[in-house]
């Protein structure tokens, strides 16, 4: 659940964050001990494992211990408030989003900004977060957006790295790589709005639009080179440029119109498919041995994964959309259990004993 601060209580927070510019200091704030943080630092505990991409191949996963992942999601609490004042206007992802704030920016409104556009220019950087390492992250707490000092500015980025760069799967990497990338922002909005296009970022991925000055291969290739100057590599094969004749465009997955966004054309088919895969699994569980009883810890996973896309598309689709309310009851049909069923062990049977 996403936490609820107003930009006042933003603003106090940076302010706290920024003036524990000590180790102790900054103990305090982060409610250990200096030494336990310095161990941490020294040793981050991580579990490293792979999970499958959508489009084939395996994501590393470094998972911090509970311990370090506490302190990580506290730090992420201040640099979060610290980035929301200093973050450019082409940045969207993984942003707070205060209870006041105007103009919130998440993937729907990272979309929006394209909308009606003529041509379209998507890139993605490879290995986002393990391109940044920790010297960089060093260098970016005793920059002067810190100040801190080398001592603390080692320890911070101790905590926040794993390997000698950011880790995936660490609560702090996001908002770290959005710190790192604002010089990259700046530079990247310059060039867009020499040209009359829009730029906007959503993590690793960037999108460049125009209403009316075509994007070129030339235009690619300058792209890839500012990029290329801050540290970053763009994944070649998800760059796509969308000419004013195709009408598929899309930007981190929704699909971008003359005057609105909607979901991707498969998105609503994949979920429909995860839907029924799921009644399956319900009905399966009413079938065996005490399954009626409680449902398996993965069978609350996989429900918890389709209840997560059925709530991205009531967010972009609305709440009375006809698509969105034909997927819900679906969903509450796929939860419902079978109108018959018994359990297939014969222990589960009521018998008497013979007379």
């Amino acid at each position: 659940m996403a936490e609820k601060i107003s930009i006042q209580g933003l603003h106090g927070r940076a302010r706290r964050f920024l003036e524990a510019d000590t180790v102790d200091k900054m103990a305090r704030i982060l409610k250990k001990e200096p030494l336990t943080l310095a161990a941490l630092a020294a040793l981050p505990p991580y579990r490293c494992f792979f999970i499958p991409k959508k489009n084939g191949g395996r994501r590393h996963i470094e998972n911090p211990g509970s311990p370090l992942k506490k302190i990580q999601r506290n730090l992420n609490n201040f640099l979060q408030a610290v980035y929301y004042f200093h973050r450019t206007g082409s940045a969207y992802g993984f942003l707070l989003n205060p209870t006041d704030e105007p103009r919130p920016r998440h993937i729907l409104s990272n979309a929006e900004a394209h909308v009606g556009c003529q041509w379209l220019l998507n890139m993605d950087m490879k290995d986002f977060f393990h391109t940044i390492p920790q010297s960089r992250v060093e260098e970016l707490f005793e920059a002067p957006l810190f100040g801190f000092g080398e001592q603390l500015s080692r320890l911070l980025a101790g905590l926040a790295c794993f390997h000698g760069r950011l880790p995936m799967g660490a609560p702090t990497s996001p908002v770290i790589s959005n710190l790192v990338s604002i010089p990259m922002d700046e530079d990247l909005q310059h060039l867009a709005d020499r040209r009359g296009w829009m730029y906007t970022r959503y993590a690793d991925d960037m999108s460049f639009s125009s209403k009316n000055e075509p994007i070129t291969e030339e235009a690619v290739a300058e792209i890839t080179h500012w990029v290329q100057l801050y540290g970053f590599e763009v994944n070649p094969e998800k760059c796509i440029l969308y000419t004013p004749d195709r009408v598929d465009k899309e930007v981190t997955g929704l699909w971008v119109g003359a005057t609105e966004v909607g979901l991707a054309p498969d998105y609503t088919t994949q979920l429909e498919g995860a839907i029924e895969h799921l009644g399956g699994v319900v009905a399966a569980q009413f079938l065996t041995p005490s399954g009626k009883n409680q449902a398996s810890p993965w069978v609350r996973e996989l429900e918890q994964m389709v209840r997560g896309k059925l709530e991205f598309a009531r967010q972009i689709l609305g709440a009375y959309d006809e698509v969105y309310l034909r997927l819900e009851e679906q969903f509450e049909h796929a939860m419902e259990p079978p109108e018959e069923y018994g359990p297939l062990s014969w222990l589960e049977f009521g018998y008497e004993t013979p007379r």
